[in-house]
Formats: structure tokens, C-alpha cells, sequence
């Protein structure tokens, strides 16, 4: 549903912290991203081939949304992906999901939610709660 938000759980700026969706009227807080493009620097490119997105907290600009170190969450993490980052912040567009890069869309990537509710956690799709109901459609502002 688009009345929903990705949100910093509990508007805490700092690296690991979850991010779960809420609807802005319900209180979120913390909803704001950057989208910006990972560059391809002349010794790095991370995303070689394939044109991928970060999205920056707008409040704190060195932390992204992206995959847990465990790989089962999403959560604030480092960004600088071409200075010696991680890959698990950057994203590729296909259609209206989101494959995290690090994962790609073969082993599970899909940005994901149980459910359209306040305060579900997203997570990579392969990590869904078993028999529970999948959220994978993204729309943008």
C-alpha cells in the first residue's frame, strides 16, 4: 500500500538499527531516503552492469538501508560503497520490486514485509516468516 513508509525503528540513527514500515499519519518519523546512484569509480564499480541505487538516510547521510551482516534483515548500514563499502546497500530496480545486488533476485534479494502494517520489519524476501504472506511491490514517493 502506498500509505506505508520505510522507517527507522524508533527514528534511532545509528548502524544496525531496523527498518519496518509505518504510515507517516500513524507517526512515522524517520521515513526520509536519498535516492541516489552507486558511481563507478576508475578502480571500483560495484554494480558493473547493472545500474544500482542506494538510499540514504536523510537525517543521518553516512547510513543506507541495506542487508544485515546475518543477511536475514534489513537495517541502517554503511554507505561509501565505492570507498570500501558494502555491496549489501546497493539495489537494483526490476519492475516495481527491489533485488538487493549482494544477494541479486536467484538467491532471495527481494525487498520484502510480512505484511502492510505498522511496525512490520522488512527483510530479504528468502528470510520470509514460513507460510506467511510475502509484501515485494515498491512504489516510490
Amino acid at each position: 500500500s502506498s500509505s506505508y513508509c520505510a522507517d527507522v525503528k524508533d527514528s534511532t540513527n545509528k548502524s544496525g538499527e531496523p527498518i519496518w514500515l509505518y504510515q507517516k499519519s500513524a507517526g512515522a518519523h524517520d521515513y526520509e531516503w536519498l535516492e541516489e546512484p552507486v558511481p563507478c569509480g576508475d578502480a571500483t564499480c560495484i554494480c558493473e552492469g547493472d545500474a544500482c541505487v542506494e538510499f540514504v538516510d536523510a537525517q543521518d547521510q553516512s547510513l543506507c538501508l541495506g542487508v544485515s551482516s546475518s543477511l536475514n534483515s534489513i537495517e541502517l548500514i554503511g554507505c561509501n560503497l565505492t570507498e570500501g563499502g558494502t555491496a549489501r546497500a546497493a539495489w537494483i530496480y526490476s519492475s516495481d520490486y527491489l533485488v538487493n545486488f549482494f544477494l541479486g533476485s536467484a538467491n532471495g534479494g527481494y525487498l520484502a514485509a510480512n505484511s502492510a502494517s505498522n511496525g512490520s520489519l522488512l527483510y530479504p524476501e528468502y528470510y520470509s516468516a514460513p507460510g506467511g504472506s510475502v509484501w515485494e511491490r515498491w512504489s516510490g514517493p
